[in-house]
């Protein structure tokens, strides 16, 4: 039955969404047991023994099995929701847009769509055509999406007849569901294409596919939350196994040898506890985790988010950062909410690279170079496992973070993005926004799709801002050195004085990382106010401004933030 404009204008998508986090939130709690009655049942396996043991051993490998297939149909029940709100929402907003025409025109709609008192104007013949044809859409994708929702359900509940007396081996998996596509979005379709059983036992086979860009972002979430036990266990277990069985806490040693190791592995458990952390947050989804420090959280389901935002953080930034790393990412989705109360976002951290531990190291350009591939690759991944109409798609570079965004972005390559920011960048590394592509944007249009902001006195300019002409009269490496260390104020004083003097007296604007973005007179695109009261121009450098541009000033958001809400909602043209 055709639905009402009153049930349409009643409907609230927010609730499926959160239904389907529900869902994904409960596959989580029930693999966790799942895990629990496995180590039980390999602790009494390895002090029993005889026919009855190995009965039992080979039951509960078909109950795992069973489990992981439970959880990959619940999985998919979490994808059939998803893409159901997105089929809904797109024709609901269109029906209700051609209501709102015709009684701006002041006809009077019936609630089924049937136009009270007769129509006489042509156009509004079309519309109430038009709206007729509409209402029916939507029940069409209400019943498609009835459909799709009832056989994820049946598939869940058909799962418990697998027949677990023969359990393929991982070549055998492989060998009959043949190669997996590594684009993302060939992925995504390719996934979209097996059954539930094919995905279990292909997810049994390569686990890693679980978490490969393209994949739905609930998929990844919940391997990523498994594969992150691993690594919380691997690393205490190799603290453990250096500090002799016993930790001996932070700044034991001579700071070399075995010593280094030790805090090195009690740096790497620090993290993955770090990230760990995050997965109390109900919105977080873990995106990506691996053996080398990287990670990807977000913050609400990009695939159902119509704004989605990346944020790529830059110099210091690794895994036991990440708290601090994430409230930013939580105030952008504040703004961005507050600018746009009926959109949906999803704000994504991507640590997906290891960017330089300090400014000096900032000034080498082989960490931009690794970072910018595996940028491009996360965005395409969004892009390819986000469903419905496509989402408005932003990404926010901080300090080297943006030089990494621009380096993606060029040199023949395009990044999956509708907009750029660059904040506090130390330079962009080609020499004009229009060296830069967007995927989907049109070269004419590149102007008025990335933004800049730098704060006066940021720091980052001794490392790109200044440019070599800074370089050469203060020796940078030598004097960044004594900054870095303690008894450094001395220098630091100095250093402050000099590099305003380079700065008030001109420098060509490039540095080790070429064009600094926020000099728009030469780079183009459009600058935005990073402070209150900011003149755009420093005689000195500030020790905080670097990390400020997230920061709230008398409960309100700087304006360096308050104008990031703008762009990543899509209002870039409202920027001051």
């Amino acid at each position: 039955m055709r639905p009402t404009l009153t049930q349409l204008r009643a409907w609230v998508p927010e609730s499926m969404i959160a239904a389907a986090t529900r869902m994904g939130r409960r596959v989580d709690e029930f693999d966790d047991s799942m895990d629990a009655v496995r180590r039980a049942s390999t602790a009494v396996s390895e002090s029993w023994r005889g026919v009855a043991a190995e009965s039992a051993c080979g039951r509960m490998d078909a109950e795992s099995t069973i489990g992981n297939r439970m959880a990959v149909a619940g999985l998919e029940v979490v994808e059939a929701i998803n893409q159901s709100v997105s089929r809904l929402e797109a024709v609901r907003k269109e029906a209700l847009a051609i209501e709102l025409g015709l009684t701006s025109m002041g006809v009077d709609v019936g609630d089924n769509g049937e136009i009270l008192g007769g129509v006489t104007r042509r156009e509004e013949r079309a519309l109430a055509s038009r709206l007729v044809a509409a209402l029916d859409r939507v029940d069409d994708a209400d019943r498609m999406s009835a459909a799709s929702l009832n056989v994820a359900l049946q598939r869940f509940a058909n799962v418990v007849e697998y027949d677990s007396g023969h359990q393929s081996s991982r070549e055998e998996v492989l060998a009959r569901l043949g190669p997996v596509p590594t684009d993302a979005a060939a992925l995504s379709d390719y996934w979209q294409s097996i059954s539930v059983g094919d995905r279990a036992d292909l997810l049994v086979a390569d686990p890693s596919i679980g978490s490969r860009p393209g994949m739905p972002a609930a998929t990844r979430d919940y391997f990523n939350r498994e594969r992150l036990d691993e690594l919380v266990a691997e690393a205490t277990a190799e603290r453990d196994r250096l500090a002799g069985g016993v930790d001996r806490g932070p700044g034991v040693g001579g700071g070399g040898g075995p010593d280094l190791e030790l805090e090195s592995a009690r740096m790497r458990l620090a993290g993955y506890e770090a990230v760990a952390e995050q997965r109390s947050d109900p919105r977080a989804l873990l995106l990506d985790i691996d053996d080398r420090g990287h990670a990807a959280v977000a913050l609400n389901n990009p695939d159902t988010a119509t704004h989605v935002t990346t944020l790529v953080p830059g110099t210091g930034s690794n895994l036991t950062t990440i708290g601090g790393l994430m409230d930013r990412a939580g105030r952008m989705l504040d703004v961005g909410a507050a600018d746009s109360p009926n959109a949906r976002h999803s704000v994504a951290l991507f640590m997906g690279f290891d960017p330089p531990p300090n400014l000096i190291e900032a000034a080498d350009s082989s960490y931009v170079e690794k970072g910018g591939p595996a940028l491009r690759e996360f965005q395409s991944g969004l892009r390819a496992s986000h469903v419905g109409s496509d989402s408005y798609n932003t990404v926010v570079g901080h300090s080297i973070g943006a030089t990494t965004v621009a380096y993606a972005a060029s040199r023949g390559h395009s990044l999956d993005a509708d907009a750029l920011v660059f904040v506090g960048s130390p330079g962009s590394t080609v020499g004009h926004v229009t060296d830069l592509s967007l995927t989907g944007v049109d070269p004419s249009e590149i102007g008025d799709r990335v933004f800049s902001t730098k704060a006066p006195g940021d720091l980052v300019g001794l490392v790109g801002h200044a440019g070599p002409r800074a370089n050469d009269t203060l020796d940078a490496g030598g004097w960044l050195a004594g900054l870095l260390v303690p008894g450094g104020g001395t220098v630091f004083g100095q250093l402050m004085d000099l590099t305003g003097n380079v700065i008030e007296s001109g420098y060509d604007g490039s540095g080790p990382h070429g064009v600094d973005p926020a000099d728009t007179d030469r780079f183009g695109g459009r600058r935005f106010t990073a402070t209150f009261g900011d003149s755009g121009r420093s005689h000195g450098i500030d020790t905080d401004s670097h990390n400020e541009y997230w920061d709230y000033e008398d409960g309100r958001p700087v304006p360096a933030l308050d104008n990031m809400g703008r762009i990543i909602s899509g209002h870039g043209g409202t920027v001051y």
